[in-house]
């Protein structure tokens, strides 16, 4: 098995993209006009998670001590205001490498065929 190509490739189309087109992602594709989204590996999303979820906890725990169990309702905004915080300063550091389609092959909604009901079935 080959190591992945230093060039950013579309994953559509193969065209090559620049490391600029890359760090300016989402983008469209020069070649083909496919939606193009980064693509983080699998350490970076675990990464990102356990700092955000430990910094949730630590933080009101470190300026409301006497708060207790109470943490745990406040956890939800500071872990949103964490999330914020690494998609905006963290993001800078770490650029993505790759890019990956937009558009998955399953679909946003799921009807579950209730419209497929025959006339002769209904009551």
């Amino acid at each position: 098995m080959q190591p992945p190509s230093e060039i950013p490739t579309c994953p559509n189309c193969d065209g090559v993209l620049s490391a600029e087109e890359v760090e300016s992602a989402p983008l469209r594709c020069p070649h083909c006009n496919e939606v193009l989204i980064p693509k983080w590996p699998e350490w970076y999303k675990r990464l990102r998670f356990l700092s955000c979820l430990i910094a949730a906890f630590v933080v009101p725990l470190w300026q409301h001590p006497d708060w207790g169990s109470f943490v745990i309702f406040v956890a939800g905004f500071y872990g949103l205001g964490a999330f914020f915080i690494w998609d905006s300063v963290a993001r800078t550091f770490m650029r993505p490498k790759r890019l990956k389609l937009a558009v998955s092959s399953r679909p946003f909604i799921q009807a579950l065929g209730i419209g497929s009901i025959s006339p002769n079935k209904r009551m």
